[in-house]
């Protein structure tokens, strides 16, 4: 079996193609039957509707044929060296608990260096004492209030970063599956598959975990990102060549769209790897309504589905 990889809507793509092509070949003669009705009587109303009309079809027949597959990068492939990694967690905004479930998972992290926490206040002596028990180095802001994840990323001894706010986790292989992706040298961050969890479910029920926005991880992401137009949405935990991040940022953990518009600028490509590699803490009652939408849906569907019979 073939591995994974960054092109798992390849297939989706090569079937989708034809099907626009399909559907640009069907518009030609509505549009032909559209421009015979409007020049038969023309008003300007109907004139300008038709010029509309054969933009929109215009524009969407060349972005059709554009779509090419985007071009595949496989993951999990074995003599892959892992690349080099530091994870920083930032702490601002969580709590002890919060933090040591972070680190927790940050520990089974295959191929990280090392871990460190930025963020915490000196007075949060219990947070920096859970830091320390579990192996991780708290990094202090200097003197002249530089932000302090900032500064953590500047004193990292690594090529690479892994981002990670307090409360997110990071799965055990996080690593070694984008491996083959940082491995490229036009790459400047590499986004990850994420999965949704209620906080307290984090650790003990999987039933209190959603996938976020499938169509969006499994196809639009992967699309964006084969073309070289990805955003970086700054959700998640997320890998940084931290080079390329001070190459375009004074501040490279501000507004990550436009940092990451600047690193596209600067010939740094922003990817993403389709495969679930990080739990983050969901909105609180989101379970609690997703259930009721369920509830709600559930027997609208039904009712829809009798009443068509």
């Amino acid at each position: 079996m073939a591995p994974p990889s960054t092109d798992d809507a390849a297939a989706r793509e090569r079937l989708v193609r034809p099907l626009l092509t399909a559907a640009s070949a069907v518009t030609v003669p509505y549009l032909a039957w559209r421009a015979a009705i409007v020049l038969g009587s023309p008003g300007p109303t109907s004139v300008l509707v038709l010029v509309a009309e054969v933009l929109a079809a215009s524009v969407f027949a060349a972005r059709a044929w554009a779509a090419g597959p985007a071009p595949a990068v496989p993951l999990r492939v074995e003599g892959v060296p892992e690349p080099d990694v530091v994870a920083i967690v930032d702490a601002r905004g969580g709590d002890d608990e919060l933090l040591r479930t972070t680190l927790l998972a940050l520990r089974r992290v295959e191929g990280l260096a090392s871990i460190r926490v930025a963020g915490l206040a000196t007075t949060a002596v219990r947070s920096r004492a859970t830091a320390e028990r579990l192996g991780a180095a708290v990094v202090d802001a200097p003197p002249d209030r530089v932000d302090p994840l900032t500064a953590a990323l500047s004193s990292a001894p690594s090529v690479w970063v892994l981002l990670v706010r307090v409360g997110e986790l990071p799965t055990p292989d996080a690593v070694a599956v984008a491996a083959p992706v940082c491995a490229a040298p036009d790459i400047g961050i590499v986004q990850l598959g994420l999965e949704e969890a209620d906080p307290t479910t984090f650790e003990k029920d999987v039933d209190g975990r959603w996938t976020l926005t499938p169509f969006e991880q499994e196809v639009v992401r992967p699309s964006l990102a084969g073309r070289g137009s990805l955003p970086w949405y700054g959700d998640g935990p997320v890998l940084v060549r931290r080079a390329a991040l001070h190459q375009v940022a004074d501040d490279p953990t501000g507004d990550p769209w436009s940092t990451g518009v600047a690193l596209l600028a600067a010939g740094q490509r922003v990817t993403f790897v389709p495969e679930t590699l990080a739990r983050i803490p969901a909105p609180e009652g989101f379970g609690a309504a997703l259930a009721r939408h369920r509830g709600h849906v559930a027997p609208a569907l039904r009712s829809a589905a009798g009443g068509a019979l």
